[in-house]
């Protein structure tokens, strides 16, 4: 586990996977508040953030781990019934295009081989 740790492949795909979790976390907080979403809709990410910064509590600044679990708790009445209409199981060939974009996304998350395609390019991060 300690040479795991030590190893700069390891600790560079650990650091991307933090950011690409952050990510999810502000743009999932950003979309579920109407505001929020309809200023990003308007004026785009930048203005967004721009806005927040005279919030108290800004989306920016959440610990993504307590939305996460936040989430999965069903704590907000929202979150609770999109997991009591959403809990059953769901066959791949189900899901939209952006479902299964969403569903690699995770996947992407936890795995060990990250491929990230910047205009049409693909380059695989599995040394």
């Amino acid at each position: 586990q300690m040479e795991e740790e030590q190893n700069p492949q390891v600790l560079q795909n650990m650091k991307r996977r933090e950011a690409l979790f952050y990510d999810l976390t502000v743009a999932y907080l950003v979309l579920k508040d109407a505001e929020l979403k309809r200023i990003y809709d308007t004026h785009g990410y930048e203005k967004t953030k721009e806005s927040e910064d005279y919030q108290e509590s800004s989306v920016f600044d959440r610990d993504p781990y307590e939305v996460y679990d936040a989430f999965f708790e069903g704590n907000d009445d929202g979150d609770r019934q999109y997991l009591l209409m959403n809990a059953g199981e769901m066959r791949k060939e189900d899901l939209t295009e952006e479902e299964k974009r969403e569903e690699k996304v995770i996947e992407l998350l936890y795995s060990d081989n990250i491929e990230i395609s910047i205009e049409g390019k693909e380059e695989n991060d599995n040394r």
